[in-house]
């Protein structure tokens, strides 16, 4: 995806900014007036009718779609997994824009750190650990390894 042009990259950008004002600004207005996201009211309004019911409906099967689609990115890392909350609690309409753009950069020893493994990176020189602070930072052409950083993580 990183083929993709400025400009088709500033309109994913222009896409998810107008996708996250033009929503909040009516969920303002909802809130203002007095609504709720009590499960009872809230759903009783987005279910009211039947345009409210199909544009409730498209937008959750939309999302599912688009966080399922999120988790089968696995080229994207482990970092792809901010947009499913943004997809949730702030709006579809500005996550699927915001992870496009976001996939289709242009930083590619961003995109190989991203993939490596912390050891790999370090030995390949992508990634090196401040000595004082102990901070992964990237160094191009070096290859030292910070024990810190190689430590296994234990859970539990």
């Amino acid at each position: 995806m990183n083929d993709i042009s400025p400009r088709v990259r500033a309109a994913f950008l222009v896409l998810a900014l107008i996708g996250l004002v033009l929503p909040w600004w009516f969920n303002v207005r909802y809130f203002a007036g007095g609504g709720s996201v009590a499960p009872a009211e809230f759903f009783g309004t987005a279910f009211a009718n039947a345009l409210t019911t199909a544009i409730t409906l498209d937008v959750y099967l939309s999302a599912l779609a688009f966080s399922l689609a999120v988790a089968l990115d696995r080229a994207a890392g482990a970092r792809r997994w901010w947009a499913l909350p943004l997809t949730f609690f702030v709006g579809l309409s500005f996550a699927a824009p915001a992870y496009l753009w976001w996939r289709s950069g242009r930083w590619p020893w961003m995109s190989a750190m991203l993939m490596m493994r912390p050891r790999a990176a370090a030995s390949a020189g992508a990634a090196a650990c401040d000595r004082k602070s102990g901070a992964l930072r990237f160094v191009p052409r070096r290859s030292f390894q910070c024990a810190s950083v190689m430590a296994p993580i234990r859970v539990g």
